[in-house]
């Protein structure tokens, strides 16, 4: 039978418990990419796509620029440091979801400049019923986030 020192079985109950720390961080770590790189491609592409957007007479058209090169790499770095601020605490990680609930209103808000004024106020009332719709989706997922806590602490 080989004797190896390395092998996290043959630990001290302590140096175990190091090592399952390091690979509960490890696949912690690994999971936060999955959404820091999803967040930071979205808000990039958002905002490259709200730099480019022009307007006309006629409505609106994308025109590409050195800007907007700038603007996506700008996005993906908000997105990108919205994730780090999550991982900092309770409050960075409010301000972070304030940054991205910002950024999602404001690319969603912004094409509304080249809207037709005389159609604003059906536009608005489609957006309050989006935002309610949407409003009742998170509370319920948040609802089915507590019952699920609740139940795991009970058990």
């Amino acid at each position: 039978m080989k004797n190896n020192a390395n092998d996290p079985a043959l630990a001290a109950p302590e140096e175990l418990h190091n090592v399952l720390l390091k690979s509960i961080s490890r696949v912690d770590r690994d999971f936060f990419r999955i959404p820091s790189v999803s967040t930071a491609l979205g808000l990039g592409f958002m905002a490259a796509a709200i730099q480019s957007l022009r307007g006309n007479g006629a409505g609106f058209y994308f025109s590409f620029s050195p800007w907007t090169l700038l603007a996506c790499v700008l996005g993906a770095g908000l997105g990108l440091l919205c994730w780090k601020l999550i991982d900092q605490g309770r409050w960075a990680a409010r301000t972070a979801f304030a940054l991205l609930i910002l950024a999602g209103a404001g690319g969603f808000l912004y094409p509304l400049r080249f809207a037709d004024p005389e159609k604003l106020p059906e536009i608005a009332k489609g957006l309050t019923l989006a935002v309610c719709v949407l409003s009742v989706g998170a509370t319920l997922l948040w609802q089915v986030k507590r019952f699920l806590e609740h139940d795991a602490a009970a058990h």
